[in-house]
């Protein structure tokens, strides 16, 4: 079969990427432009989408206000949007995250939510580098190791992660393909310590690590095997797999030992805080119940298994179409099994739809490297049997595949929006309109100390304070719970000084609040825009309202 394309001459590339420039390759300089460039346009316009509104109080404005407080307030990482379910406010009773500590001295530069925007689009941005790495040692090639690196921060997960407010997950991507390059070079204690990185992000980390571990069994799989037949140990690197699973599930018994025991949990919410409703269709109370629950309602679990059964294949085509579905080779695809597993078993669409979530950052690196290993092994059969162009025909073809799911699927491309709109609109170029430039000023109205509560989009630009507070809206949707949001709501309302709603934004939200904070007649309403769409009402005040 001939390409039809004309293919550039792989070998004269290859020279040239390889020239020295400042002890570098030419291919280390030409990778990290594009990390840079890559991280100078996703920190643009996450601060657009930033000034656009189009951010959450999860988890944008829980972990600035965490750190904010931490630094100018005496709380340790504070926060209040998640008080309804733990009363302290602190942030490790829900998360346990100490790499919020080395985070800490770089956001004090600019202490701001777009710092912390800044820092997430230039840490994605550097997984490249491992990438890189990897694929051109394993391919012995410098010019197709870039392409893979090209490929990595095309790649749909990488700029949904990077889209959807700021996470700690966010470093997960790094962590583990560096941890993978020092897992094949057996450079064992920077493995390590890469490993103890990923784990400081969020504790569910760890349940991965486990996974590594098992993938670190499978890889000396014969020497683990004579080590079983002929109690010989061969090479001390056998050992290096019960040392990660070790190290994995300690950690992540610790984290639930040391949430549990420093922290309380709101009863009334103990349910929604575990992720049991995540899996109601089986009826379990906790996530550990699931594997019994399978075994012995098999249909439940196949009804399970089948709801959003169109978004949970998109969500799979989204992983694996860009890498030409060549991942489902290698068996680095183990360590993705936890996350990929999860995603598929929830009946909650936010799990499994790639614009509205930062869990995904558990498996794209082991996923991709899967993907260049596969392309690996496919290459050099292609190349035997001179078929499909050879290997330089097939890595065409990859970079087709992602280059046509990246303008699918990126987050600035309106396809997946026309098609589900309920699920991808957050999807499309930010754009600041009118109203938000009249929300900016109304906000500029309050007192930079001043207590507030507000909602959602409107909570990360209020979120610099320890008391700014917000209504907890997925709760409010859910009418079981109502009446303790009620209690809730007007508890921080005779809190406050203030209270802004935005009913374009958020009509219910809106509505819900104004109604609460009339019934208490101790507000009026300091200022109005947008023909009354934007309401910022304060506490005492009985003068005549300003209209912008």
């Amino acid at each position: 079969m001939q390409i039809p394309l004309k293919i550039a001459k792989f070998e004269s590339l290859e020279k040239r990427l390889s020239r020295k420039v400042w002890r570098l390759d030419y291919s280390d300089l030409v990778v990290l432009t594009t990390v840079m460039v890559y991280a100078v346009i996703f920190s643009y316009l996450t601060i657009l989408k930033y000034y656009a509104f189009r951010v959450y109080a999860a988890d944008l404005g829980i972990i600035n206000q965490s750190l904010w407080t931490t630094l100018f307030a005496g709380r340790f990482l504070y926060s209040t949007v998640e008080s309804l379910y733990v009363p302290s406010g602190v942030f490790f009773a829900i998360h346990f995250s100490p790499i919020m500590f080395l985070i800490m001295p770089v956001y004090a530069i600019f202490p701001s939510p777009e710092m912390l925007l800044v820092l997430q689009s230039s840490i994605i941005s550097f997984g490249a580098v491992p990438i890189f790495w990897i694929a051109r040692d394993a391919l012995k090639s410098r010019v197709q190791g870039t392409i893979f690196a090209l490929m990595y921060l095309l790649y749909a997960p990488i700029q949904a992660l990077n889209w959807h407010d700021f996470h700690m997950q966010a470093f997960l991507p790094l962590f583990f393909s560096l941890s993978l390059y020092y897992l094949m070079k057996s450079k064992w204690l920077r493995f390590f310590v890469l490993l103890v990185l990923a784990m400081m992000c969020e504790e569910h980390a760890a349940i991965v690590v486990v996974f590594i571990g098992l993938y670190v069994g499978w890889r000396h799989k014969d020497q683990l095997s004579l080590l079983v037949k002929e109690k010989t140990l061969k090479s001390k690197e056998i050992l290096m797999m019960p040392i990660t699973v070790a190290m994995g599930a300690t950690w992540y018994l610790f984290t639930l030992w040391f949430r549990s025991t420093l922290f309380s949990i709101n009863p009334d919410l103990a349910y929604e805080f575990v992720g049991a409703g995540n899996f109601g269709i089986l009826g379990v109370t906790d996530v550990w119940e699931i594997p019994f629950a399978a075994v012995s309602q098999p249909l439940r679990f196949l009804e399970l298994l089948s709801f959003d059964w169109q978004l949970k294949g998109l969500y799979i085509v989204l992983f694996f179409a860009p890498l030409a579905f060549l991942p489902v080779l290698d068996s680095v695809i183990l360590a993705a099994v936890p996350w990929l597993a999860f995603s598929i078993m929830s009946q909650t669409a936010v799990h499994h739809v790639l614009s509205k979530h930062q869990y995904s950052a558990y498996m794209i690196s082991f996923i991709f490297v899967a993907g260049l290993l596969g392309f690996k092994k496919v290459s050099k059969c292609v190349a035997e049997k001179h078929k499909f162009g050879g290997a330089k025909g097939l890595l065409m073809f990859v970079l087709v595949c992602s280059v046509v799911i990246s303008v699918v699927s990126s987050p600035l491309s309106p396809v997946l929006n026309i098609f589900y709109p309920s699920y991808y609109q957050d999807g499309g170029f930010p754009q600041v309109t009118h109203h938000e430039v009249l929300l900016s000023e109304v906000i500029q109205m309050m007192p930079s100390d001043a207590s507030i509560l507000t909602q959602d989009r409107i909570f990360p630009h209020v979120s610099s304070r320890l008391y700014a507070h917000v209504v907890p809206t997925p709760l409010l949707n859910d009418p079981s719970k109502r009446d303790l949001v009620v209690e809730y709501v007007n508890t921080i309302i005779s809190k406050v000084d203030y209270i802004l709603v935005d009913y374009k934004f958020d009509p219910y939200v809106s509505n819900f609040t104004v109604s609460l904070l009339n019934s208490t007649g101790s507000f009026g309403q300091f200022a109005s825009a947008d023909v009354n769409t934007i309401r910022l009402y304060k506490r005492g005040y009985a003068e005549a309202t300003t209209y912008l």
